[in-house]
């Protein structure tokens, strides 16, 4: 397929700081009309390869070509066709969602009546038609990232990109309706990518919602494959930040810190509501077991649970 049927093509990109690598060779495209899930868990990547995408960090190797145009920090054309939707609200909180919006809209360099239409039917695709004018403030969560995503389709950019998907419940469904009637109106299959956890809640959601409508990719740690010391990546994992750690115990600080957050932040933001360190001691288990026959009944005598609690822990990871 030739690149001018392309809407991004990253070919080989590569980010560093100093000896730390955060991106490694990482290669996709998406074609026009199409929906695509760039997937992985914290600290693979996925954030880093989408601000290079972006032109918001410069990429120490690779080639990134947006609607046919090269990007970069200054490659102002490129960035014009991209609309980012970061994980953190990007609205403020003492205008109203039309006052949110014209002011985005004046700086995408919209005026006059362009403006004013694409504000309402904004408004109107995010549901905030009677509670345009007021005060941000006082939306509630659902309302406030749905304006956030709002403002990132305000210019009709050719390419949306939404952080942290996996935090905006339900949002599956709204992309399955757009994507369903650029189809009808002849326009392809949706215009959007989307980043976050490959959670099994994100899989299930998707595959239920937008079965046949996107496409994924993940981006896993280092491989054995990618590993110049095998040795090194079985003590450390394969996260860049603990593989490439200065020392071992810096490692070992990385790895507490990242699951610490997994289990205390990212695991409610999906729903359970299990205790942070009943996961921490069923992790441990699992590490005890690397190597041998999984024994479910063993685990769960050691958790007082039973067996298909255990197996619903295992469903988390």
């Amino acid at each position: 397929m030739a690149d001018v049927e392309k809407l991004l093509v990253c070919e080989d990109l590569h980010k560093s700081y100093g000896d730390r690598v955060a991106v490694n060779g990482v290669s996709f495209h998406i074609d026009r009309g199409e929906t695509y899930g760039l997937l992985g868990p914290n600290g693979a990547g996925t954030t880093t390869s989408i601000s290079m995408v972006c032109g918001l960090l410069e990429r120490n190797g690779g080639d990134i070509r947006v609607a046919g145009i090269p990007m970069d920090i200054d490659a102002v054309d490129a960035k014009a066709n991209i609309g980012f939707v970061p994980q953190d609200l990007a609205i403020y909180p003492d205008l109203s969602a039309r006052e949110n919006l014209r002011f985005f809209g004046r700086l995408q360099k919209l005026r006059g009546s362009e403006l004013d239409t694409r504000v309402d039917a904004v408004l109107e695709l995010a549901g905030l038609s009677d509670r345009a004018d007021d005060r941000t403030e006082d939306y509630s969560g659902g309302m406030k990232r749905r304006l956030n995503i709002g403002i990132g389709l305000l210019h009709e950019p050719k390419l949306l990109i939404l952080d942290e998907i996996h935090l905006v419940p339900g949002l599956f469904a709204v992309m399955r309706g757009q994507i369903d009637r650029a189809r009808r109106e002849g326009r392809g299959t949706g215009r959007y990518m989307v980043l976050g956890s490959a959670t099994p809640d994100l899989l299930r959601q998707s595959s239920e919602t937008l079965a046949g409508r996107m496409s994924y990719l993940e981006l896993p740690p280092f491989s054995v494959n990618e590993a110049d010391d095998p040795d090194r990546l079985w003590l450390r994992g394969g996260f860049p930040e603990s593989y490439l750690a200065k020392s071992l115990p810096a490692s070992g600080r990385w790895r507490r810190d990242f699951i610490r957050t997994y289990l205390e932040r990212d695991i409610p933001q999906l729903g359970p509501r299990i205790p942070a360190e009943t996961l921490r001691r069923f992790w441990t288990m699992l590490a005890h077991q690397q190597g041998g026959l999984h024994n479910a009944a063993a685990l769960a005598r050691g958790l007082a649970v039973d067996g298909k609690t255990i197996a619903s822990y295992l469903d988390l990871f």
